[in-house]
């Protein structure tokens, strides 16, 4: 069948008389719809929105036939409007005239062209078609519009980050495209924002906008973008303003808390579960000078960002959970991987790897 498919494909006019002639009925069958397929594929990804509907001719004189319809938000131009008269030449309409939004599409003489108008027509939202037609009782014609799928274009508002309040922060849209190829237009705009804070985007329908941090917290930024017909799905970027100042003081007492330093380096919190202090005490997390290499740690170690809690001689009664966030750039050279180091009074520290790998040092 291969040979048989690949001779009549050249021509897909003559498709089905050719193969007619050189195959059994099944053969006929089954390139008739073959053929269908191709003429599909030959329209350009057209797409069927309205219709098909016979329109059938009653005892009137003539009849007129109006139909209101919406106009998908997933079709965009060119739209194709076609009308068929029958194929048997008893039921054929004499004439037919076509409105389509007040314009004349196809005139009453249309018909002497051919038996199936194919008409290039402008569509609204909302559209209003009216077909007269004369003839014969019974006579019909079949009605039907086509048009692109548009496919709906994808927002990215690209990769989350934290900068220090007060520091520029450069939101990225570029990574958006829509799969038709269609331009793109942006809208920004914050989903959330730390309570004080009165930032504003410097152009929400740019690219690639910026906005200032003004508090210390997480704002949530949103992107839409559309090809001019349909919108995105909404996505977010998230951008954590960080503290500048490399100390944070707070008093916590028997119910327990919070301390953390969101710096723009790093990020230190210590959470005091309830009971772990006999009274209000208060406490510093500070950043603090590193210490020569080997002062407390290994010689020829390099030691990264340092930080200091205080008071020093402080008793917990219960296990306190300390937790450092640290940027792979933040491992000084020379160190194969990070480790988190708490040094005691004594010369004991206990090292937290990557891994989760505790060890006494």
């Amino acid at each position: 069948m291969g040979e048989y498919l690949t001779r009549c494909s050249k021509e897909a006019v003559t498709l089905v008389l050719i193969c007619s002639r050189m195959m059994p009925k099944w053969g006929v069958f089954l390139l008739l719809v073959i053929a269908g397929t191709l003429a599909e594929a030959t329209a350009g990804g057209a797409v069927l929105f309205f219709g098909p509907e016979r329109l059938i001719r009653t005892e009137a004189p003539s009849d007129s036939f109006s139909r209101t319809f919406p106009l998908p938000p997933e079709i965009k131009p060119p739209y194709l409007f076609s009308l068929k008269n029958a194929v048997d030449e008893s039921r054929k309409v004499a004439s037919a005239t076509v409105i389509l939004n007040g314009a004349q599409v196809i005139g009453p003489h249309g018909l002497e062209q051919g038996s199936e108008l194919v008409r290039s027509v402008t569509l609204g939202s909302v559209n209003e078609l009216v077909v007269t037609l004369a003839g014969i009782p019974g006579s019909f014609v079949t009605v039907s519009l086509r048009g692109q799928e548009n496919r709906l274009p994808v927002a990215h508002a690209g990769a989350d980050q934290s900068v220090g309040v007060g520091t520029v922060a450069t939101l990225n849209g570029s990574g958006s495209y829509d799969l038709d190829g269609d331009p793109l237009t942006y809208r920004w705009s914050f989903a959330a924002l730390p309570v004080g804070s009165a930032v504003k985007l410097s152009d929400p329908v740019a690219v690639a906008p910026s906005f200032t941090p003004d508090v210390v917290g997480n704002y949530v930024v949103q992107l839409v973008v559309s090809d001019g017909v349909v919108e995105s799905a909404t996505d977010f970027v998230e951008v954590v303003g960080l503290s500048a100042d490399p100390m944070i003081q707070k008093t916590i007492g028997p119910a327990g808390g919070t301390i953390e330093l969101q710096g723009t380096l790093n990020h230190v919190m210590v959470e005091i579960p309830a009971d772990a202090l006999a009274a209000d005490t208060e406490l510093t997390i500070r950043q603090v000078p590193t210490p020569p290499a080997g002062q407390f740690y290994y010689p020829g170690i390099p030691i990264g960002n340092t930080f200091s809690f205080e008071p020093h001689d402080l008793k917990f009664n219960r296990v306190v959970n300390v937790t450092f966030t640290y940027r792979d750039e933040d491992i000084p050279e020379g160190e194969e991987e990070g480790r988190l180091v708490v040094y005691y009074a004594s010369s004991l520290a206990l090292c937290v790897y990557n891994d989760g790998t505790l060890c006494l040092c």
